[in-house]
């Protein structure tokens, strides 16, 4: 390999052997000092140019562009590539061998090509279906954009439609479609068709942003009739619209998890969460029909009131003295055993120590601070009696 120097004018008129990342082509002097560019400064003596044993100049570039640039300098134009690979890889070329007009003509098709992009909106989109929690929870991980997901599961349903519930479960599905099309590039659509055994939601909606759920919206309610329960489906349109608008305007917001949750909880998601609206260790009281009286006086009533009613059933059967106590007592005693068995939780007299006399004279110092709860007690206690 030697090193010559190109730049008499005895070689203007010469044809010379290009080697081009192993691409052989044959040019003259006079074609490739056309321009002002960096192939003029090589072959214009001004640079020296490496040549191998057989005359073959080397140029460490690739060729597969390079008849393109030769015939760039040969007619002062040519047809630029299509593709927009092409294209990106002929600029690079371009700005390497510092042709300027080229360059422009590469510059301007791109951005030709990408305002061509952009006014074409998109008339596909994907919606994932699936049926197995592992593929929800890979999505899920897979993924930093919002997610909605529409939960359609009939094998849920052991009872009957109402007239329009077929029509809403399409409308959701339209929905879920509509906006799949319209937010194809920001937001992450999932239709979860799992089997019954899985889950036991018929049709809701869910709102998800970095696996927080924001929002759920049920749109499943019941329907009695005369003759049989119903399963009503409705559409919600303005609140699915509502949330999806939410959705979209916090997505684009710099949140933490922390931050999320807060919105989560102050939307009041509380129930797509799994959690309930009654307070954590507060008790709630159930009472049967028949017993609802009796039972809501003894859990409502305080300890001498409490004293006062068992000392009322002791007094009864020791058979107490005093004309209005005797109607009263007399009341009582016909409910007999009946009362003691309504209220279990109360202990008797004599078990408290308390001797039939000594229980009267607490109920008579305490029947001025509980006279309502004596009176209910006492209707209840005509009310059993009457039944015995």
């Amino acid at each position: 390999m030697s090193v010559e120097c190109l730049g008499s004018r005895d070689w203007l008129g010469n044809y010379v052997k290009l080697n081009v990342g192993g691409s052989l082509f044959y040019t003259t002097i006079s074609t490739l000092t056309r321009e002002d560019s960096m192939l003029k400064a090589l072959f214009s003596g001004r640079m020296d140019v490496k040549t191998d044993d057989d005359g073959w100049v080397l140029l460490d570039r690739s060729g597969k562009h390079f008849h393109l640039i030769l015939n760039y300098l040969r007619d002062g134009s040519i047809p630029l590539p299509d593709s927009r690979q092409d294209l990106e890889e002929l600029l690079i070329e371009t700005c390497f061998y510092c042709l300027e007009g080229l360059r422009r003509a590469c510059e301007e098709k791109l951005e030709k090509m990408a305002a061509e992009e952009s006014q074409e909106k998109p008339n596909a989109a994907s919606i994932y279906i699936v049926k197995y929690p592992k593929v929800t929870k890979a999505l899920f991980a897979s993924t930093k954009q919002p997610i909605v997901k529409l939960t359609m599961n009939r094998y849920n349903n052991v009872f009957s439609y109402t007239n329009n519930s077929h029509d809403n479960l399409l409308r959701n599905i339209e929905c879920l479609e509509k906006y799949a099309l319209m937010f194809a590039d920001r937001v992450v659509f999932i239709k979860d068709v799992r089997d019954k055994c899985e889950q036991n939601e018929i049709c809701e909606w869910g709102f998800y942003w970095r696996c927080h759920k924001l929002k759920s919206i049920d749109c499943i309610a019941i329907h009695y009739s005369s003759e049989k329960r119903l399963i009503k489906v409705e559409f919600p349109e303005s609140k699915i619209h509502e949330e999806m608008l939410f959705l979209l305007s916090i997505s684009d917001r710099d949140m933490t998890d922390a931050e999320i949750l807060d919105v989560a909880i102050c939307r009041g998601s509380a129930a797509g969460l799994g959690l309930t609206s009654t307070a954590a260790n507060v008790p709630v009281v159930v009472t049967e029909p028949e017993e609802s009286s009796a039972n809501v006086i003894h859990e409502g009533t305080d300890a001498p009131n409490t004293s006062f009613s068992s000392s009322l059933t002791s007094s009864s059967r020791s058979g107490g003295t005093g004309g209005q106590r005797r109607g009263e007592d007399a009341d009582i005693q016909r409910s007999g055993n009946r009362s003691a068995t309504l209220v279990p939780s109360f202990q008797s007299s004599s078990s408290l120590g308390v001797s039939p006399s000594s229980s009267t004279q607490n109920a008579e110092s305490t029947s001025s601070r509980s006279g309502a709860m004596t009176s209910a007690f006492l209707i209840g206690s005509h009310h059993w009696g009457s039944r015995r």
